[in-house]
């Protein structure tokens, strides 16, 4: 299980997504995305989790909004229902989830303005009702030195905390924890020993972040531990527990191997081929081998020579995979090496080699690398952008940036819209003098055309463009 303030997650890239799909059960807090946001996130999503939001709140008009919680659920570890987020407060949500027939409820915590009034929230949530199996995770805001811990005797509890400040409220959640039969991992659980800081900034470090459990699941910690990232300030809580996987753990996630379209080949190896395969019947002695003339109508005749060019056609299958979530086009290895440099450092100065102020340089020249990346990938798309001349040229650029755009549904049936449309405009059909009509023009049409009309028409065809409803296009 994982909990992490990650202080935003569209800015982040593909490494940081593929460390958080590795985990069953995810929450993420201060994701500052809105209705808007999630719009435009949801569908990129990794489609082995079953995902979630709720949307961060703008206090004004301006400025970033606030908050925010993305969960997701791994698919077949354990029974959620389609809408995981079950209750919602300010900088609260509550999930639950089944697991081995019973049932666990998993609540995530953001502690605005030092967690004022986050234990009033939490006890709202948890004292209708008795429930066993309870985790709350997240970032509490809340500084609680080195209170609570594991009871060696009546008199003594041992927890470690690198933090050893107690904040306002620090004393009053260990005391709510104790109150309600929760137990603190920070600092006394396998993985944790020394109580690691969770927050790590320019203004300080600190132990903020939290995972408290029942009794129920308290002897069943395997592993808790705070792991090592650089993509935000606060580090991710990571949560092993035994027998907590699902009871469908065999349940295979079809994995996302891109879309296979069929694209007409117009190469020179496709237009031999195409020319060949067209020689046979290209002064009609194909067709006439095949009907007598006096059965064949000008409908089926029309209908064979499609049917004679796509199969003519080259045709190759190519497989269009998406872009992996976190895709960033101006970064480079030079950015993947800085990353890795920078987690290094940090790692020195967790072990105490070096001074934290290292790590809080290296960390900035990291953000300045991405920042001019990031500028000079707009420069160029600027200068290619200014040197195209033709239009086609200038559409295909604007296109590649706008990636694959959502389709609208438009599966709803014919006679569907005729019913909505009679009912809609309290009319009656008149199908059959339409018909008439439209053969009648149709006759009128074929009888006038000449063949001086047909080669003016094909002199204007171009091609390279979209074929039309025949499906036939101007190559051939």
């Amino acid at each position: 299980m994982l909990f992490w303030n990650c202080a935003g997650i569209e800015n982040k890239d593909s490494e940081f997504w593929k460390y958080v799909n590795s985990f069953d059960y995810i929450s993420l807090c201060e994701t500052w995305i809105e209705e808007r946001g999630w719009n435009r996130l949801k569908n990129n999503l990794p489609g082995s989790h079953v995902w979630d939001c709720s949307f961060a709140k703008k206090e004004g008009k301006r400025g970033r909004a606030k908050g925010g919680f993305l969960i997701g659920i791994r698919k077949g570890w354990g029974i959620a229902n389609d809408k995981l987020i079950k209750e919602e407060e300010v900088g609260i949500i509550s999930t639950e989830v089944i697991l081995k027939g019973k049932k666990r409820r998993i609540i995530s915590v953001y502690g605005e303005q030092g967690g004022k009034r986050l234990i009033e929230k939490l006890e709202e949530i948890i004292r209708d009702e008795e429930i066993r199996e309870l985790i709350i995770g997240g970032d509490f805001n809340i500084r609680t030195g080195e209170l609570g811990g594991i009871e060696l005797n009546e008199d003594v509890s041992v927890r470690y905390s690198k933090d050893k400040v107690v904040g306002n409220n620090g004393k009053r959640l260990i005391e709510w924890a104790e109150d309600n039969g929760l137990y603190i991992l920070n600092g006394c659980t396998a993985g944790d020993w020394e109580g690691e800081y969770t927050y790590v900034g320019a203004r300080g470090c600190s132990v903020i972040d939290y995972i408290l459990v029942s009794e129920v699941l308290h002897g069943r910690i395997t592993e808790f531990r705070v792991d090592v990232r650089v993509d935000s300030d606060h580090q991710p809580l990571r949560l092993k527990m035994l027998e907590i996987g699902a009871e469908d753990d065999n349940t295979e996630v079809e994995k996302d191997e891109g879309r296979t379209i069929e694209i007409i080949s117009w190469d020179k190896e496709a237009i031999e081929i195409y020319q060949e395969k067209t020689e046979i019947w290209e002064h009609g002695r194909e067709l006439d081998q095949q009907e007598p003339k006096d059965v064949v109508d000008m409908e089926e005749m029309w209908d064979r020579i499609k049917s004679f060019v796509h199969n003519a056609m080259v045709k190759k299958r190519r497989i269009i995979r998406r872009k992996a979530l976190g895709y960033k086009d101006w970064w480079d290895r030079s950015c993947t090496r800085k990353k890795r440099a920078v987690k290094r450092i940090f790692w020195k100065w967790r072990a105490g080699k070096i001074e934290k102020t290292e790590y809080i340089k290296e960390k900035k020249n990291f953000k300045d690398l991405l920042e001019e990346k990031q500028r000079e990938k707009r420069v160029t798309e600027e200068e290619e952008l200014r040197n195209l001349k033709r239009e086609a040229d200038i559409w295909k650029f604007i296109n590649r940036k706008r990636g694959n755009r959502r389709r609208m549904n438009n599966s709803i049936a014919k006679e569907t819209w005729r019913n909505y449309f009679i009912e809609l405009l309290e009319g009656e059909e008149m199908v059959d003098r339409l018909e008439k009509n439209v053969k009648e023009t149709t006759g009128s049409v074929s009888e006038e055309l000449e063949e001086g009309e047909i080669i003016k028409a094909v002199r204007k065809m171009k091609t390279g463009k979209a074929v039309d409803v025949d499906g036939i296009p101007m190559e051939a």
